[in-house]
């Protein structure tokens, strides 16, 4: 059983997982999948704390402290990558998988820290995306 914590888009929400049955069917598969609103999207209301690279992944590690995620298999499309990325690159231990959609905030890193990543990675990019 996997946990799995799936982010959104600017343009979208927690709820867009629900709308195309990705949370149905990860239950279904018997993993525990959970998806939250971004700071300022959906029903979350925006704060500061995530104006920053290093606020980013300290709302990370609390959201995966309090749902008790262990070692979940994040998914980041598109925007969320601005949060899943610089997560990845310190804290990579703690995820079980990374599955990134067309993230956004790739060129902010050099090639070597993505060399780096051990974590279980699939990259998701194209007009299919």
């Amino acid at each position: 059983r996997l946990d799995v914590l799936l982010l959104h888009g600017q343009a979208f929400s927690s709820a867009t997982w629900e709308a195309l049955g990705t949370l149905a069917l990860l239950a279904g598969e018997g993993h525990r999948a959970v998806a939250i609103d971004l700071p300022g999207y959906g029903d979350s209301p925006p704060t500061g704390t995530v104006a920053t690279q290093q606020g980013r992944v300290a709302f990370l590690e609390r959201i995966l402290e309090e749902l008790g995620l262990e070692r979940p298999v994040l998914v980041s499309p598109s925007m969320s990558g601005r949060f899943a990325l610089p997560f990845l690159l310190l804290h990579g231990d703690r995820l079980g998988g990374f599955v990134p959609i067309a993230p956004v905030g790739t060129r902010d890193y050099a090639v070597g820290q993505y060399q780096r990543v051990q974590t279980p990675t699939l990259i998701l990019y194209g007009d299919r995306d």
